[in-house]
Parts: C-alpha cells; sequence; structure tokens
C-alpha cells in the first residue's frame, strides 16, 4: 500500500495555492460590493480623470448651478469612499460616508465667524458633540439646501 504522506514542497504548495485562491476571491468580493454600492451613486455621473494620487482613485462628479455632487470610491481593497454635496458659492458641504453593511455616516463643513469647522452629525442633521449646537443653528438654510440637494441626487441617502 503507498504512503498518503505528502512531502513538504507539496504541502507548501498546496498552502501557496490555497493563499492565492482566498486572496482572488477577497478581490473579487470586495470588487462587486464596492462596484454595487457605488456603482449606484455614480449612476448618470462623468469620471473626474483629473487629479487622483492613487492609481486607484476613482471620482465622478455633477457640476449643477447651486451645487457640486461627487462620489469618491475607496481605494483599493478599503470599503470607505465617501459622497459629498458641495454649495458652489460657499463651498460649504455635506459628506456622506455610505456604510457597506451597516448606517451611513454623515459630515458638514459649515463656515462660522469666518472659521470652517467640520462637524460629525447624525441623518437628522444633528450634531454628534452639541458643541456646536450653535455652528449647525446659525446654518440652519445652508443645511437644508445641501440636504435637499443630496435626496434630490441620492434618493434614500438619509434612511
Amino acid at each position: 500500500m503507498k504512503s498518503m504522506k505528502l512531502s513538504f514542497r507539496k504541502k507548501i504548495l498546496y498552502i501557496a495555492i490555497l493563499l492565492v485562491c482566498c486572496f482572488l476571491v477577497y478581490n473579487l468580493i470586495w470588487y462587486l460590493t464596492v462596484e454595487h454600492k457605488y456603482g449606484a451613486y455614480a449612476a448618470g455621473m462623468e469620471r473626474d480623470t483629473a487629479g487622483g494620487s492613487r492609481i486607484s482613485d476613482k471620482h465622478f462628479t455633477v457640476i449643477s448651478e447651486n451645487v457640486d455632487y461627487t462620489v469618491k470610491y475607496p481605494f483599493y481593497l478599503e470599503y470607505s469612499g465617501n459622497l459629498a454635496v458641495v454649495k458652489r458659492d460657499t463651498q460649504e458641504a455635506l459628506i456622506i460616508w455610505p456604510g457597506i453593511v451597516g448606517d451611513n455616516e454623515y459630515g458638514l463643513i459649515l463656515e462660522y465667524e469666518n472659521q470652517i469647522y467640520q462637524i460629525l452629525v447624525d441623518k437628522t442633521m444633528a450634531p454628534i458633540n452639541s458643541f456646536y449646537n450653535i455652528y449647525i443653528a446659525d446654518n440652519e438654510d445652508t443645511i437644508r439646501i445641501l440636504v435637499d440637494a443630496a435626496n434630490e441626487k441620492w434618493p434614500g441617502i438619509f434612511e
């Protein structure tokens, strides 16, 4: 009866093949997940080929009369890209980090007394840290414009 023992080289070869297959499967899962999620947000937008520090940078932009929309895909093997609505006359912005399997996260870039503030907010645009309530209250009109524009471009983004 023949021995079923594998040589050391064959064991290493099988392990290497298994690792390569796992990496390829992970890449496929990443690609399909990111394309499914961000492809829907970027539908109808033009790819912005200017800029980008990595070869995997993928940005899409739409310029409208009052706001600009951007979709920034995640970098290779990362899952956090973002959506942005930027008010053209002030550069104030709403940033949305879509959750792959969970809730979205939101942030605002607002001007208050000639200072720029970056504020994390919930989906109702209430600040995570109540310290920023005054900045939110002072910019309610701008926030409403940004939220309405985001809802128009990406319906259901605040659900």
